[in-house]
Parts: structure tokens; sequence; C-alpha cells
């Protein structure tokens, strides 16, 4: 079981590093390109057509969507911190390996999610997860 998760894991980090690569080259051919697109959105309205999802639009959609999974990704980062800290009882070896491994694919999830975000245009001081985090560890202390 332990070397079918291994061989997940090993699998999954191939894909991010893949995913992560494209997204970066994503973020930055939008970032060039994105006045002359802005003009020809323009030159389309202005022709009298209108545009069913201008770029904006898309891009703010992206955004919102990437904060969406921020949120509960945040919540399973801060449990597995939780669990791993012996927050919640103590841990085995064997337990600790599985939440080391969940911890890492968290990781690399927020990752891509922060890339998207780039992607989108979000700023990148906003920190939709913080006040999340912050409560859970309270309540995980309090347990």
């Amino acid at each position: 079981m332990r070397q079918t998760l291994l061989d997940i894991d090993a699998e999954v980090k191939r894909l991010v590093a893949r995913t992560k690569g494209k997204i970066e080259t994503l973020v930055q051919t939008a970032r060039d390109d994105i006045s002359a697109v802005e003009e020809a959105e323009r030159q389309v309205v202005r022709s009298g057509r209108a545009l069913r999802l201008p770029r904006r639009k898309l891009l703010g959609t992206l955004a919102e969507i990437a904060q969406e999974i921020c949120q509960p990704l945040a919540v399973i980062q801060c449990s597995l911190d939780m669990m791993t800290a012996g927050g919640l009882g103590p841990v085995s070896d064997g337990q600790g390996d599985m939440l080391k491994l969940a911890s890492e694919s968290a990781q690399r999830l927020k990752t891509l999610t922060d890339n998207l975000m780039a992607l989108s245009g979000l700023p990148e001081s906003l920190s939709p997860d913080t006040g999340i985090q912050a409560a859970l560890y309270k309540n995980g202390q309090a347990s």
C-alpha cells in the first residue's frame, strides 16, 4: 500500500512540474499580450459586435475559481499540519509518512493555484486563507 502511494505521489510530482511549466509560460504570454488583446476587444466592440466573454471577465472568473480552491486547501493543509505535529493525538510512523505525502501534495496544489492566480492577475499580496488557518490552529489547541 505504501509503495502504491509513493508511486502515485511520484506521478503527481511529474504532472505538477509539467503543469507548472505550462502555467508559467501561459502567465508570461498573457502578460506580454495584454494591451494587444484589450485593443482588439475594443475594436470588436466599436464594430458593433458584442463580446460574450471579454478577457478581463475570463481572468476574473479564473481568479475567483483559484480563490475558491485556496479556501478548502488551507483547511486541508492546516489539518495535516496539526495531525503531523501530534495536536490531535499520537501519530505512528506509518501515519506520519502518509501525512507527509498528503501535505506535500497539498503544497503542490497550492503552488498550482498560486500560478493560476498569477495568470489571472490577482495580486500576490492577497492571503484569503489566513483567517481560516488562525481559527483552525486556535481550535486545534483548544482540543
